[in-house]
Order: C-alpha cells, then sequence, then structure tokens
C-alpha cells in the first residue's frame, strides 16, 4: 500500500506544489527530521528558503528529495489507504490499537531517483536510476510489464522467508545473502549477484506446476507469509525455534509437513491481509489527503488554489510617547506582560475586525521592534483585501508606531521581501529569545540597525530584511554574530510596514464612512483607542497592587527563614549559563528583583570578576554565601507554579510526532528519563502544563 501511496504523494508534490514558497512549519519540520550527520544538515541547508522548481531547475536532486520529504510530512496527512489486488481503493490502513498506519519514507536517494524519473523518463536515465540491484530491475518489469510472458518476479526479505519457511528479517544472513552480501559470491562478468537467482528459479518452478506467472506466485506467497511471520514475532527466540525444527527435519526426525505444521503453529497460522474483507472494487480515489492532493485536485477542475493566510503582527504595549506607562510596562515581567496583552487584545481585535465585517484568529508570540521584545500577537485576517486597512486601524487603536502584514501570496499593498529566519534550541525561552534580539540589534550599516524587528513562535525567529543590505548578506552577517550552532534559512515572503503617519483617518473620512456603513471611522476608532488604553492602565494598576501580595520563593534563607526575589530569580532563569555581562540584566526582569538587591549584594562586582559564561548554579551559590537580608517578608510558596512552567528533575523538551487527533504533525514534547513523553503540547508551556497535569510527583522528585 505505501508504494501506491507513497508515488502519488510524490507526483502531486511536484506537479501541485513544485513552487511552493518553502515556510515557517516546513522549516520546523526540517530541523526535526535532518539528524546530525554534517552531511545531511548542509544538503537541507540547500533545500531552505527554496522552491522545489529551483532545486530541480538548478540540478540539486539531493536537496530536492529533503524537499519533497519536508513539504510531505509538514502540509500532507501522513496516513495511507489499502489497496485491494483487483486495485480498488478502500478504508485507511491501520495498525492493531485501532489507529492509522502512518507512510514512512525509504531514503533520500529513492527519493531522489523518483525525481529523475519523473523529470527525465528517457529510457538512458531510468536505467541508471534503476541501478544493478537484481531485486529492483524485477520489480521495474513486474509494474511496466506484468503480462510479460518472461518470468520476473520480485524477490524481497519476505519472499526469502516464504521458500525456506523462517521468520527472517532483513538483517538476516540467508537475506542478505540473497542480495550479494554476508560471503555470498558475485560475478562482473555475468551480472550474477549472491543467491538472488536461485530463489527466482525457485518461485518460477513452483508458479510453472501451477500454471502462474512467478509475479503472480511470489505475490500471493508474499501475502501470506507477512500474515504469518509478522515483525513482532521474529524473535530470536522464534527464529531458533524454526532453526531447531528445520535441523530436526534434516536429522530424519520429522518429515517436511511436520516441520512445517510445528512452525505455523508457533506463531498461530495466516493473519489475513487487510484487504481481504473488503468488497469488489476498481473504483481510483487518493490514497491520501493533503495540501498536494487539494491543488491537484484544483487543476483539475480548472480552479486556484486557495490562497495563503494573510497575518497581522501586532502589540499590546503603552504608546511609547506615554513615559510614565511605558516605564510601568517595561518593569513587568514577560508573564504579565503576555498575561495583559491576551486580556486587552481579546476585546479590541474582535470589534475592530467587526469594523470591516471580517473576522479573523489571533495567536501569541514574541516579536521585536527597534530593540525591544514584548509578547505580540500573530493575527490571519479571513478576508486578505482588508489586511491592510485593518492593521492600519489596530496600530491607532494599540497607539503602534508601525504595524506589519505578510503573507506568502501577493496581496494589495505589499511586496516581496527577504526574510531570515533562525530555528532556536528547544527549550528557549523569552529571556533567551529577548538576549538574542539584543545581540543582532547590535548589528549595523552605517550607522542604522539592519535588524530591526523579529517575529518569534513556533521555535522560529523570522526576520524580514527592511534594510539596505542583500539578503544573503544579512544572513550571513546573523549567522557571524550568532555562531554556526543555530540553523540559518532564507527565504522570501509578501510584506507591508504600515507607519504611523499613514493611520490618518482625517483625510479619508468620506472614503471610510462608505466602506463601514456610513459611521465616521475616526470616532469610532477614537472610542477604541481610549477603551485599549483605558485597559491597559487598568490592567498595570491591577498588578501595581497586588505586588505587595506576591509570594516569595524559599531559596537562601534568611534568619526568619525566607528567602529573597533575586534568590528566586536565580532559580527560575531556565538557562544554566549566561555570559556574566547578562546576568543582572536577566534578574532586573524577573518579578520583584530590585536594582537595591543587586547592588546591596555586590553581585555586580562578583560578576565582573568572573569569566565570559557564569553559570546559574554559580550565581545561586553566591547569594547563598552573601544572602540578602530581608527586613520584611511575606508567606512564600514552593512548588509548581502555573503562571511560569518549569520542568521538573529528569527531563527534557524535544520535538515529538504528535498523535493523530493532536491538530498538527509535530508537537512540543516532555520526555521523562529520555524514553517516556509524558506531556503534550502546541507550545512549551502548554506541554510542561499537560506533563504537570498527569504526573505532579515529577516535580517532587
Amino acid at each position: 500500500f505505501q508504494n501506491v501511496n507513497q508515488a502519488e504523494r510524490a507526483m502531486d508534490i511536484l506537479f501541485g506544489a513544485r513552487d511552493h514558497k518553502w515556510d515557517r512549519k516546513m522549516a520546523q519540520t526540517a530541523t526535526a527530521i535532518q539528524g546530525t550527520k554534517k552531511e545531511n544538515i548542509a544538503i537541507m541547508k540547500r533545500a531552505r528558503g527554496k522552491t522545489l522548481s529551483f532545486l530541480l531547475k538548478n540540478n540539486d536532486i539531493a536537496a530536492a528529495s529533503r524537499w519533497l520529504r519536508v513539504y510531505d510530512q509538514t502540509h500532507n496527512d501522513r496516513s495511507y489507504r489499502i489497496i485491494s489486488p483487483e486495485g480498488g481503493v478502500h478504508d485507511y490502513a491501520k495498525i492493531k490499537s485501532g489507529r492509522k498506519a502512518t507512510s514512512a519514507w525509504g531514503s533520500y536517494n529513492e527519493i531522489a531517483k523518483v525525481l529523475s524519473i519523473l523529470t527525465d523518463g528517457r529510457a538512458e536515465n531510468i536505467f541508471y536510476q534503476i541501478g544493478r540491484e537484481h531485486k529492483v530491475r524485477n520489480f521495474y518489469n513486474n509494474l511496466f510489464a506484468p503480462n510479460s510472458d518472461m518470468p520476473f518476479a520480485t524477490i524481497d526479505t519476505h519472499a526469502v522467508a516464504a521458500a525456506l519457511f523462517r521468520p527472517l528479517a532483513v538483517d538476516d544472513v540467508e537475506v542478505r545473502q540473497a542480495f550479494g552480501s554476508s560471503g555470498s559470491s558475485s560475478s562482473s562478468i555475468t551480472g550474477q549477484k549472491g543467491t538472488y537467482s536461485i530463489f527466482l528459479e525457485v518461485y518460477k518452478r513452483a508458479a510453472e506446476q501451477r500454471g502462474l506467472r512467478p509475479r503472480e506466485m511470489q505475490s500471493m506467497a508474499w501475502e501470506a507469509i507477512r500474515g504469518l511471520f509478522e515483525d513482532n514475532q521474529k524473535t530470536k527466540k522464534t527464529k531458533a525455534f524454526a532453526s531447531e525444527t528445520w535441523e530436526k527435519f534434516s536429522n530424519g526426525e520429522i518429515s517436511q509437513q511436520e516441520a512445517r505444521e510445528a512452525i505455523n503453529d508457533l506463531f498461530g497460522g495466516v493473519t489475513n491481509p487487510a484487504w481481504v474483507n473488503t468488497e469488489y472494487s476498481r473504483e481510483v480515489v487518493p490514497t491520501y489527503t493533503g495540501a498536494a492532493q487539494a491543488n491537484i485536485n484544483y487543476r483539475a477542475n480548472g480552479e486556484s488554489a486557495p490562497s495563503s493566510p494573510v497575518n497581522i503582527m501586532l502589540e499590546v504595549a503603552p504608546d511609547p510617547n506615554n513615559i510614565q506607562l511605558t516605564a510601568e510596562w517595561d518593569a513587568l515581567p514577560e508573564s504579565e506582560k503576555l498575561r495583559i496583552s491576551q486580556s486587552v487584545a481579546a476585546t479590541i481585535i474582535e470589534k475592530t475586525l467587526k469594523e470591516f465585517g471580517t473576522d479573523g484568529d489571533f495567536s501569541l508570540q514574541f516579536g521585536g521592534y527597534m530593540g525591544a521584545t514584548n509578547p505580540s500577537m500573530m493575527l490571519t485576517v479571513e478576508r486578505a483585501e482588508l489586511a491592510i486597512p485593518v492593521a492600519k486601524m489596530l496600530g491607532y487603536v494599540l497607539s503602534q508606531d508601525s504595524m506589519m502584514v505578510t503573507s506568502e501570496d501577493s496581496v494589495v499593498g505589499t511586496s516581496e521581501v527577504g526574510v531570515v529566519t533562525i530555528a532556536l534550541p528547544d527549550g528557549y525561552g523569552a529571556i533567551d529569545i529577548e538576549n538574542l534580539y539584543d545581540t543582532l540589534y547590535e548589528l549595523e550599516e552605517k550607522g542604522k540597525p539592519i535588524v530591526g524587528g523579529h517575529s518569534t513562535r513556533d521555535g522560529q525567529m523570522a526576520i524580514l530584511n527592511s534594510s539596505n543590505v542583500k539578503d544573503y548578506d544579512l544572513a550571513k552577517r546573523i549567522e557571524e554574530k550568532i555562531g554556526r550552532s543555530f540553523q540559518i534559512d532564507m527565504g522570501k515572503v509578501n510584506a507591508a510596514f504600515p507607519q504611523k503617519e499613514e493611520y490618518d483617518y482625517d483625510s479619508n473620512r468620506q472614503e471610510a464612512s462608505a466602506t463601514t456603513k456610513g459611521t465616521p471611522i475616526l470616532r469610532r476608532a477614537d472610542t477604541l483607542r481610549n477603551q485599549a488604553t483605558r485597559e491597559l492602565e487598568q490592567e498595570l494598576r491591577k498588578t501595581k497592587e497586588s505586588k505587595s501580595e506576591t509570594l516569595l520563593y524559599q531559596g537562601s534563607q534568611d534568619q526568619l527563614g525566607f528567602y529573597s526575589a533575586l534568590t528566586k530569580a536565580a532559580h527560575d532563569i531556565k538557562q544554566n549559563s549566561l555570559p556574566a555581562k547578562s546576568w543582572v540584566n536577566a534578574l532586573l526582569k524577573q518579578p520583584n528583583v530590585k536594582k537595591q538587591e543587586i547592588e546591596a549584594v555586590g553581585l555586580q562586582e562578583w560578576l565582573d570578576m568572573q569569566d565570559s559564561k557564569v553559570s546559574r548554579e554559580s550565581v545561586i551559590a553566591f547569594l547563598d554565601q552573601g544572602g540578602v537580608q530581608i527586613e520584611e517578608v511575606t508567606k512564600g510558596v514552593e512548588g509548581f507554579d502555573e503562571n511560569n512552567p518549569t520542568l521538573p528533575a529528569n527531563t527534557d523538551l524535544a520535538v515529538v510526532e504528535a498523535p493523530e487527533d493532536f491538530g498538527s504533525e509535530f508537537a512540543y514534547g516532555v520526555v521523562y528519563g529520555g524514553e517516556s513523553t509524558v506531556g503534550l503540547g502546541h507550545t512549551e508551556e502548554e506541554a510542561i502544563l499537560d506533563a504537570y497535569s498527569g504526573h505532579p510527583e515529577y516535580w517532587e522528585e
């Protein structure tokens, strides 16, 4: 089933998605599957940021094979349908638990051969791509001319197992010898390779006795032997039993039939293939679902594929000209900024979209602009043509200096710009993102920053190139600045950057009235702007009032047995180490930390004497020894903090394959003891919260 399914996937992607632009989700998949070999990483890097058409045009088949697999695992469902012997397509293949089976690609070399043959169908190229392996050539001949009288048969692992009636796997000696290894002989003169021809002769003679073609004989034996020797039954114990049984036959202790019956009984007989209970059908329908299949269907019907979503990047932060409000905002921890942003945005975005008669969805992320990183949002607008007008109104309502609109497709008002994406390591948090952006913001050209901002979500930091530096040069300078340990990609996106000067509704009052049911848009925009500012002020006031009630961490004890906010902050830092110069800024961004505390213990002076990097344990040890004297304490708590979830001991965060009903191909997973995935989520925090809900005891270890 998988061979048919993967052939369909390959052709659909080649002919229906070859011009798809490499996107953020593909970059995430690529990082997850590229492995650790330098050669694979280098080839994957050539695929990043490109289209399949570009790679094929430049004859980079190796990179194209990576691109095809990454696209498939990102944008197509990985389940596949059952194919009956007569060619009908039936229900999805399932594993024993009842879940749909997952289609798994072979090697990149095999995918490259497929692409080469599909783009160059000359007989000479097909001959070359098939290679010298007997199995592959016989399989091609069986597919190309199934009714040929030539005695071709595809001898594979299962065919060898059927001939010898043993539970063999691909790494067993008998199988390896069939393909020319493990001491079997080969001849460059005759083309003979291993024992393949002996097994082929076995099937030819068996077929002749039953009036069948060798390929038909092989096919029937193949189905039966897979149902008898199932993969999970091929163990050392069962293999030893089969060997001992045939040894008894060789010694004349039992008959051949008795040997077969003994082995059959051990394995419980033949399990019927999945297609046995299907109704007769020759209906040909797709064997999977996904974006590539949808694109092919649109083309077949003479329709255009749906356009890509249009996204607006926005922040809920005070007007930079409001110095007092901005200062209060900057003093907040990231968790509070995130909470307030979500609260204010939920109301304001909904009301703004209503003004334009459209809908949208927003999700949280981190955004950077002119040197400052804040929690931000990505709003996906349902009607693409309204994205820029909506962005302008939101820019006015939320008192933003500028806005950003992006889309993979060309949208009125946008133009194509370069984008550099950085794959972030697992566990990268808000402080890491802020520090990384601060580092990149130092890059300048003629005295001006060349990394003006960023948009970070799903483990990817995207930097749109609004500078005068070429895309390649920007990517190169970023790599030189932060090192090659980060995976850096280049690509293109359509974008617009409405500026504050464009939020001039007075001059467009008459036109705006006509498009918004006759009500002056400026008055309604002012109302929303005032509401947003008022809600922001209220949230800041609530936070300020609750500070005195904030519970302190039980870290370094004073004489009363409680701990300071500075020690709590040191424990809460997620990184194992930071540059010495970054520690003070990182601590000041944590809740309740005061500059006076840092000065009182002489932390800055101590850091100035340390090496370039200082571990978290060293900072905590210093605070434990020096101690911050606490005159007033508040009752403390310890344990799991849902507002700032952290990993317990003996766990790691990783990108893992998500279950079928998760809603996406991959997920963040909390892995316990390097083996068991105990929590899943669309974000790192969701994964940790999920793990805590099922295994709170891990936080007590």
